[in-house]
């Protein structure tokens, strides 16, 4: 992040200064994205996810991952740029009430959740290898019992039902059959635009008929909401056999990639979106969902308390030189490089008149009094 940093600071202020001539300015970078395509975004990022695998294994020690969609829209621009409704499949690790994007396909706004959501399993499982994501929660959009039916044979997955499908309705007989069963739970916390049910109460049953014709254990919790003119039912599935309180548990921890979408939106400017060509705005979101992830990633590294809510100051470097070796560089402090040089003087002086030229072409046109 500070790498990034410190060259946005060149461009606009630094060795370029006083030339007249820049690597790239906004506009230029602006036609740059405008050519990337949709896949184009998803192959970087799956570059990102095996990196961040080889070099962060711990990051994946959980092995509770969190996939749902989001839209985001731009209004109408001028010189004929129309407004745009996008959508993004993110695929995430759950961290201690946090997710983590890492994988995520782009597609405009009408497309299905459910061919983008099988396109980013297939190649996350492929790029971190099977058993890495061992238990999977998706929402109903996610939906097909043949393809969580092979799911299952590598990973737990817990899903919502829709309200259309026969197991819901299996869920709901069962339930009238024994009524005593319900046991009463804790209220979540709402926003304060929601309505809180006064009760909430759940049942679960377990060795349910498959959704496919493949012979998967299948496992139901029901959830009763309670308000003071109505009484809202709705339900959950998981693969294998578990209890009601441990699927109602596990599928909360969706809500906390909600919580993400919510600070990339709010703090992010990802509902700020200005209008533009449709792939330079599928760049700001999709270098705001990495440096999301990179910033949360430093945070849990570092050690600190502090949550990636909001972007922080520009990196920006305070303390250290640039040193550039072709399209290589790199930042060191002022006793770095100072051990360098005399560590290495016979080198530095054979090559005096170079070092000072180059010098001398970053000190622009300011004038000497």
């Amino acid at each position: 992040m500070r790498l990034l940093g410190f060259n946005a600071r060149q461009v606009q202020q630094g060795f370029y200064k006083g030339s007249g001539e820049k690597p790239f300015d906004p506009e230029a970078l602006g036609e740059f994205f405008a050519s990337a395509t949709d896949e184009d975004f998803f192959a970087h990022q799956i570059v990102g996810l095996e990196a961040i695998h080889r070099t962060q294994p711990e990051v994946f020690r959980p092995g509770l991952w969190v996939m749902d969609g989001f839209r985001f829209t731009v209004p109408k621009g001028g010189h004929g740029l129309p407004a745009g409704d996008y959508k993004a499949c993110v695929l995430g690790i759950w961290q201690d009430g946090e997710v983590w994007p890492l994988l995520w396909r782009f597609a405009d706004g009408t497309v299905h959740d459910l061919p983008l959501g099988k396109e980013v399993l297939s190649s996350a499982i492929q790029a971190v290898g099977k058993g890495t994501i061992r238990h999977l929660l998706v929402d109903a959009g996610f939906v097909d019992g043949k393809w969580i039916a092979q799911l299952s044979e590598s990973m737990t997955v817990t899903v919502r039902i829709r309200e259309d499908m026969e197991l819901f309705s299996d869920l709901q007989g069962l339930a009238r059959m024994e009524p005593e069963r319900w046991e009463e739970i804790a209220l979540p916390k709402r926003p304060k635009n929601k309505e809180t049910p006064l009760r909430r109460e759940i049942i679960g049953f377990s060795q349910l008929e498959s959704w496919s014709a493949r012979d998967t254990p299948l496992s139901g919790c029901l959830i009763r909401d309670t308000y003071a003119t109505k009484v809202d039912e709705w339900a959950i599935a998981q693969t294998g056999d578990a209890e009601a309180q441990a699927i109602y548990q596990a599928y909360r921890k969706r809500w906390d990639l909600e919580e993400t979408f919510m600070a990339c939106t709010r703090y992010w400017q990802m509902e700020d979106l200005p209008p533009a060509r449709r792939s330079v705005i599928l760049a700001m979101v999709h270098f705001a969902l990495l440096a999301f992830t990179l910033l949360a990633i430093y945070l849990a590294v570092s050690g600190s308390d502090k949550r990636p809510w909001s972007p922080p100051p520009r990196f920006l470097p305070e303390r250290e030189f640039a040193v550039y070796v072709g399209q290589y560089y790199a930042l060191l402090l002022a006793s770095e490089l100072m051990a360098i040089i005399l560590e290495n003087f016979e080198v530095w002086r054979q090559n005096k008149d170079k070092i000072l030229s180059a010098l001398q072409m970053t000190e622009g046109t300011i004038p000497r009094f």
